[in-house]
């Protein structure tokens, strides 16, 4: 349910941001909006977003991975 929501919302923010950063561009606010992008943390690219999703999914994959280590693991 998390992931849902967090997905489609940070596309469309990092949509919207990309939009404000080309028109700034145009206007002469900022020199590269790629790197504003990337200062600001609106880039979305895997790497800067797995430790967000990372987060979402821990809750949900906690109890079929502590139930698999302790299926697997002899004590």
């Amino acid at each position: 349910m998390l992931i849902t929501t967090y997905g489609p919302a940070a596309s469309y923010l990092s949509a919207q941001a990309r939009t404000f950063a080309e028109e700034a561009q145009r206007t002469g606010t900022i020199q590269d909006p790629q790197r504003w992008l990337h200062d600001n943390h609106f880039s979305i690219t895997l790497g800067e977003q797995l430790p967000q999703i990372s987060v979402i999914l821990g809750p949900v994959l906690a109890g079929p991975v502590g139930s698999f280590l302790m299926s697997h693991v002899s004590a």
